[in-house]
């Protein structure tokens, strides 16, 4: 009698672990008994197995162009068909599917080959999911993917540039008649993409690819996006505060010389240049295979800028020249005919002899010796000074032939920049706008 009451409790204690537990650990105790973790899960070891990848863009991070790396967030999903898991589901009160650890099964070395953050992945992804198994032996990873892959970038036409990254994703060990990669459906889905601000997604295509290369046999499938910058931001930044400061230099050939600011004011806009061009080559890659256009037009700015600031140095010079050096022949044709008569207050002609001064009811003769000639009698000679020091006085400075051929050569240097800054600038612009599109091969 008490040998029954122990085998009753003893087959009571069964009945009731197995109900508390249920069946999911029943099939995963079934599948995982005598399983090895690497072992490729095919009993015919000839028979490749076939992962099927997904790689669904969801979110633009940053394109860094600078470091040429693509930070972007996908949902990523690998499955395949493991043939030493699968079970009837009649035996299990009709259970279908079960999840076990990552660590208890075979898992395929697939990856992003041009993965950069190989410190998150244990952290961030492989925490997040577990492996769903199938009866038919089917296991499928699904996992987000916070993904920092390098990108191949091309600023030539900077800031309305446009650049394809490339993620090729396949076996790190395995060649194609062992582990073979395959797209899955809706492999490059962007049904849920989240609109980037700074940077428009033009396409993501996706294609299976083979090879050969030194060490074997390979089988990926390659992935690319092409991305255009929305370039109004940095146009805004960059172009038009340059195209500003090179229409200012303009206003340098307009300031007169006497004025003693043309110096300054060249070389402060020629500062504002060189910290122009300094912030915008932080933005780019250092690089010498080919410079972006917009270096190029900044780095004719700046030099247009310095020979502004040459030509007000030779104005300057030519201004101050002391009017007892005489000009050489050749640029005497540079000089402007000066003015023959010079208009007083009542618009009454000076004579062309220049010691005589004219003024009203009075014309003095100078050139004898401090006698003059008057049309009253009896004027003495202190009033004839006085009238004298009056007319020199109320004359304009006389402009000697220095500063006309000063005038001359600020026009022509000023001519010359205005038709190289219009020239630069029409070529900047059609440069841009023409740009040639960057079309995408399957190799």
């Amino acid at each position: 009698m008490a040998q029954f009451a122990v085998s009753f409790i003893f087959l009571s204690l069964t009945i009731l672990e197995k109900a508390s537990t249920g069946p999911e650990k029943d099939i995963v105790e079934f599948i995982l008994a005598d399983y090895g973790v690497t072992e490729r899960p095919v009993k015919n070891k000839s028979d490749a197995v076939v992962v099927r990848v997904r790689l669904s863009l969801y979110q633009i991070m940053k394109l860094d162009i600078v470091e040429q790396s693509l930070t972007a967030t996908y949902f990523h999903e690998l499955n395949w068909v493991d043939e030493y898991l699968k079970w009837n589901p009649d035996d299990f009160e009709g259970v279908e599917t079960v999840r076990v650890l990552k660590d208890q099964i075979w898992l395929p070395d697939i990856n992003v080959l041009q993965r950069i953050n190989w410190a998150d992945v244990k952290s961030l992804e492989q925490a997040l999911t577990n492996p769903i198994v199938e009866y038919n032996g089917r296991v499928t990873v699904q996992e987000p993917l916070y993904l920092v892959s390098g990108c191949s970038v091309n600023v030539k036409y900077f800031p309305v540039d446009s650049h394809v990254c490339q993620m090729n994703v396949g076996s790190y060990t395995y060649r194609p008649w062992e582990v073979d990669v395959a797209p899955a459906k809706y492999a490059n889905g962007t049904s849920n993409f989240v609109t980037n601000m700074e940077w428009k997604l033009v396409n993501y295509t996706m294609h299976y690819r083979e090879g050969v290369e030194p060490t074997g046999n390979f089988s990926e499938i390659v992935f690319r996006l092409r991305l255009t910058r929305r370039p109004w931001f940095m146009l805004l930044n960059t172009v038009m505060p340059t195209s500003f400061t090179g229409c200012l230099t303009v206003i340098n050939f307009l300031m007169p010389c006497e004025s003693g600011e043309k110096m300054g004011y060249g070389i402060t806009l020629f500062l504002a240049l060189c910290v122009n061009l300094l912030a915008i080559s932080s933005m780019l890659p250092q690089t010498g295979e080919e410079l972006p256009v917009i270096q190029k037009f900044l780095a004719v700015w700046i030099a247009m800028v310095a020979f502004s600031l040459f030509s007000t140095m030779l104005v300057l010079r030519i201004y101050h020249t002391e009017p007892s050096n005489k000009v050489p022949n050749l640029l005497r044709k540079l000089v402007r005919k000066p003015e023959r008569f010079i208009k007083d207050g009542r618009n009454k002609k000076v004579s062309k002899n220049p010691n005589l001064l004219v003024l009203p009811g009075i014309t003095c003769d100078t050139a004898r010796n401090g006698d003059s000639t008057t049309d009253e009698t009896g004027l003495n000679e202190s009033l004839i000074l006085l009238a004298k020091a009056i007319g020199q006085l109320g004359e304009p400075q006389r402009k000697t032939d220095w500063m006309r051929l000063a005038e001359s050569v600020d026009k022509i240097m000023a001519i010359s920049y205005v038709l190289i800054f219009a020239a630069s600038f029409i070529y900047l612009t059609v440069v841009l706008s023409t740009r040639e599109k960057i079309t995408i091969t399957f190799d």
